[in-house]
């Protein structure tokens, strides 16, 4: 099924980004504030992210602590 020229038009103007593009662009606090105006309650100092953004994903390291 080919999307209407409205849906591209809108993907192209509003990509919908995937979860692991969002983390990389937001910071943890900024992530808590939009989730507080949708209406969740998040404690502050919630850490979205796993690790710091400098690291490396790295399985093995994760899993052997």
């Amino acid at each position: 099924m080919s999307k209407s020229k409205s849906e591209e038009y809108a993907d192209r103007i509003m990509p919908i980004l995937s979860e692991q593009q969002i983390l990389d662009n937001f910071t943890d606090e900024e992530l808590r504030q939009v989730g507080l105006n949708m209406g969740y309650n998040i404690p502050q100092g919630t850490k979205f992210h796993d690790q710091p953004k400098s690291e490396k994903h790295d399985e093995s390291a994760t899993q052997s602590k």
